[in-house]
């Protein structure tokens, strides 16, 4: 915890217990308290960057014994700060001792951070003159306080462990993510690798990360460790079609030795023509991005640059194209997350040109007084115009724009998974829940093929955990990829491996067929996980199901469907367990169930399209939303801006009242 006056309720009871107690043993405890204030108000600005605050706190002849160089005086620590350059950029005072003599105090056991990660003991010296307490010197000291000091591997004599992951099948060295830990549950990274991983938003997201409080590392075939002699315990896994592995091990003093790990394939669905892919990711940079990638067995991975506020991120690595750290088996393509808070998110991949402004509006897309021009169809529009593929964002969330732009044709495909239980409303997002709301959509006709991504921002956010599998026609590339996408060959999941075929056609297809026609379907669930139930969904309604009572990995379903009406088909798998991925604690998700769902087939009953007039009045009430806030709440920079969003809005909503008659 870093001591600051803002910091939390529980830190802040501790802090004040602690104070407490060390009045009661200190001869001076009202000085003692002036003296821990002053510390609390230097060490908030340090870490704020304040120089203000640090100056009142500092007296006039002050000096900081630099850890980088020479003393540095008052004038010059002061212009560090001022920089948000001072060479402790956290400080930490729960460890602190008090000595006060007189006019005069030192106070030792406060642990400082440097170079973000490394703790180091410092000593602060302080005076009293004129009634106020002020510090004079910071001083380096050799030795942590006991409490604080952590087991580091440059202080142990270490022996040397060559590990190897191979496919069991051919023999060949794969990527994977590994863990590994001692007899006493603690941590040991491989080489390259830190044993202690940030975790805040944006904290050098990737390379590593942090699953139900676990570190892992992603690492290529072939890694070293450097352990002391002791026992140990190895975890490797490797994304959805791999059965992850449990290594017992003995290190021996003196001994340096090697360690083989055989992962085996329960599915290859690959050699089908499918290949998986994350479309949602921030932060990482395309090298880490492809060890991510490789570790969890993806085929694609979309890193996308957007904007926060003032903050840009990963537009340094927009090419346009494939990024150039890509092999023929595993695609890193940098796309964009175009951003408005009211109007929508939307996923732009393929394209070979940003679309700007990649966000608008009020915090925390854009801006206080920010404008909410232009409409998020004008950024589809020139997406499709350079032949990038539009899809929403962690639909259906925000959706203030969204039941227009579908109306209108301006999204490809949605993102039906991206945190908690998208069947489920989760009480969490500001929105209806994901499933039944595509539902909708489908149900007014509209043909929006399934995709997952991550959103991925955090160090507790594994690469995939959600992820769309797409069929490939041809020679997999990722042009085939997102044709794939369009064509609605598509399933998500967060675990199991689904198919569903109905007539013999495929996801995406349309079946034609007359009134009282029946349809045969099957679909097929295998999961490492197993589901509880796998079931037939038509035009929104479960109409088949399988039960799975007794864990079966395999589960099958078939059934003969009658059709009078114009409708769509999909499979879906499900089972209440909670995967301890997609943790994302700013908005409460804990986790994610086991679950799948496929794209639909569409059947077409003479022609006819589909119609749903009680979903439809669901979706018109949200567009007379949308027309309402252009009208009065949105912030244009001229009236034509506001009626050019009224009038696009007012289209869509046209398109939903033709729909408010009797189904086909």
């Amino acid at each position: 915890m870093r001591c600051r006056r803002t910091s939390n309720r529980a830190g802040w009871l501790l802090g004040t217990a602690l104070t407490l107690l060390c009045q009661a043993a200190s001869p001076h405890p009202g000085e003692q308290e002036a003296i821990r204030l002053v510390l609390l108000d230097w060490a908030n600005g340090v870490e704020t960057a304040n120089r203000a605050q640090v100056e009142a706190q500092l007296a006039a002849h002050f000096e900081h014994q630099s850890f980088f160089g020479p003393t540095e005086s008052r004038t010059g620590y002061l212009a560090s700060v001022a920089g948000g350059e001072a060479p402790i950029q956290a400080i930490d005072l729960r460890h602190a001792r008090y000595v006060v003599e007189d006019e005069r105090a030192r106070v030792g056991g406060i642990v400082g951070v440097v170079m973000q990660t490394t703790r180091v003991a410092v000593e602060a010296t302080l005076s009293k003159s004129a009634g106020h307490w002020r510090l004079e010197a910071i001083t380096q000291q050799p030795e942590l306080p006991v409490a604080a000091r952590r087991i580091h591997p440059e202080q142990l004599t270490l022996q040397s462990l060559e590990v190897e992951i191979v496919d069991a099948e051919d023999g060949q060295s794969i990527s994977s993510r590994m863990h590994v830990e001692d007899a006493e549950g603690r941590y040991w990274a491989p080489e390259g690798h830190m044993n202690e991983v940030p975790t805040g938003w944006r904290e050098d997201v990737g390379h590593d990360v942090v699953v139900a409080g676990r570190t892992w590392a992603y690492v290529p075939g072939r890694v070293r460790l450097q352990l002391p002699p002791g026992s140990y315990s190895m975890e490797v896994t490797r994304g959805f079609e791999y059965t992850p592995v449990t290594t017992e091990f003995q290190v021996k003093a003196g001994q340096d030795r090697s360690l083989g790990v055989r992962l085996e394939r329960w599915s290859d669905i690959r050699q089908q023509g499918w290949y998986s892919g994350d479309t949602h990711v921030h932060f990482v940079d395309p090298q880490a991005g492809l060890l991510e990638l490789r570790g969890e067995d993806l085929d694609v991975l979309n890193i996308l640059a957007s904007k926060w506020g003032e903050l840009i991120t990963n537009v340094e690595h927009f090419s346009g194209a494939v990024s150039p750290v890509s092999v023929p088996e595993h695609i890193v393509y940098v796309g964009e997350e175009t951003r408005h808070g009211w109007l929508g998110h939307s996923i732009l991949l393929g394209i070979e040109r940003l679309v700007y402004p990649l966000t608008w509006g009020g915090p925390s897309e854009g801006v206080p007084g920010g404008f909410d021009h232009p409409s998020m169809a004008s950024q589809a529009d020139a997406a499709h115009a350079q032949g990038g593929l539009v899809a929403a964002a962690h639909f259906p969330w925000p959706n203030g724009e969204l039941a227009v732009d579908i109306a209108l044709g301006k999204l490809d495909a949605v993102d039906v998974f991206t945190w908690g239980d998208s069947f489920a409303q989760d009480n969490v997002m500001p929105a209806p829940p994901a499933v039944p709301t595509w539902y909708r959509y489908l149900n007014c006709g509209f043909d929006l093929p399934a995709t997952a991504g991550t959103d991925k921002m955090y160090n507790t956010q594994v690469s995939g955990s959600v992820r769309v599998y797409v069929k490939v026609e041809g020679t997999f590339d990722y042009t085939a990829w997102l044709k794939g996408v369009r064509a609605g060959r598509t399933f998500v999941s967060t675990a199991p491996i689904i198919t569903f075929s109905a007539n013999g056609r495929e996801l995406g297809e349309t079946i034609e067929a007359e009134s009282g026609d029946e349809i045969r379907v099957k679909a097929h669930s295998r999961s490492r996980i197993p589901i509880t139930r796998l079931e037939i969904v038509q035009s929104g309604r479960v109409v088949a199901t399988a039960e799975n009572p007794s864990g079966q990995l395999d589960v099958t379903l078939e059934a003969s469907l009658p059709v009078e009406r114009s409708t769509w088909l999909a499979a879906r798998a499900y089972s209440p367990e909670q995967l301890p991925y997609q943790e994302f604690a700013i908005a409460g998700f804990t986790g994610i169930p086991v679950m799948a769902h496929t794209s639909p087939i569409y059947v077409s009953v003479g022609g006819a399209p589909r119609r749903s007039p009680e979903d439809a009045r669901v979706l018109l009430g949200w567009v007379e939303d949308a027309i309402r806030w252009a009208g009065s709440e949105g912030r244009f920079q001229s009236p034509a801006q506001r009626e050019a969003m009224i009038a696009l809005f007012q289209r869509a909503e046209a398109v939903y009242r033709s729909q408010l008659q009797s189904p086909n």
